[in-house]
């Protein structure tokens, strides 16, 4: 018992906070070598995930391993991603988020509201799965990390004074750091109106009313019925592959 212990301890590791460490992209893992690199990076993530009740996606590159490979929280489930690929995108939506290698701030930022991802399970074989909602936002924020970007590169920090200010206020500073990064407030709002299977999974389907009341942390997803109803079909279908 106290071997199974002390490798356990071996797979726990520190949440880089260096912004420097953080910042460069990773590079992706040759599965046809026989190796078990993966795997141990696929432990190391998992383990130091399970020392947090509070987060459900981390990147190898947070724990110090410069390799493509991410994990997802679904409920206590913990789903690894080998070199994942966006390939498809729709929808816009502002994110209110947080980040563990950036411990005591949060920060508005840009996403799409649904997402098409190609990986590879840790064995080699190839998958597809869609995710929406805040699974999609969190998918996300983990593929930032994978290319070395940051919320505090492109995000809105949100400080006390911006929860303090009027509404007219905050919409003047969304407004000024959309305009910044080529986003219209508009799109992002006609995006979300256009798409009634976004606009269903939205905890904020107008995005003034997210930023104004919304204190969602990124380390927690919430499932909605459609959410859950698209995950147990991709486990349906590993389980049948």
């Amino acid at each position: 018992m106290g071997k199974v212990i002390e490798m356990k301890d071996k797979h726990i590791k520190e949440i880089v906070t260096d912004y420097d460490a953080l910042s460069e992209r990773c590079d992706e893992i040759d599965l046809t070598k026989k190796n078990t690199e993966v795997q141990d990076i696929v432990l190391d993530i998992k383990y130091t995930m399970k020392q947090y009740d509070d987060i459900s996606g981390l990147s190898a590159i947070q724990i110090g391993r410069s390799k493509r490979v991410i994990c997802l929280n679904f409920d206590g489930n913990l789903r690894s991603f080998v070199n994942p690929v966006i390939t498809s995108v729709e929808g816009f939506e502002l994110s209110r988020e947080k980040c563990h290698s950036i411990p005591g701030k949060e920060y508005i930022r840009p996403r799409h509201s649904k997402i098409k991802v190609t990986y590879q399970t840790p064995l080699g074989k190839i998958e597809s799965v869609e995710f929406v909602g805040m699974a999609a936002r969190v998918f996300q924020h983990e593929i930032d990390h994978l290319d070395g970007l940051l919320l505090s590169d492109v995000g809105l920090e949100i400080t006390k004074e911006f929860d303090e200010a009027t509404d007219e206020e905050r919409a003047e500073v969304i407004n000024m750091y959309l305009e910044s990064i080529d986003v219209s407030a508009e799109q992002i709002d006609n995006d979300i109106e256009k798409d009634e299977e976004a606009k269903k999974m939205s905890d904020g389907v107008k995005f003034m009313n997210a930023v104004k009341t919304g204190k969602v942390k990124l380390e927690q997803i919430p499932w909605t019925e459609e959410e859950k109803k698209v995950y147990d079909e991709f486990v349906k279908q590993n389980k049948e592959g």
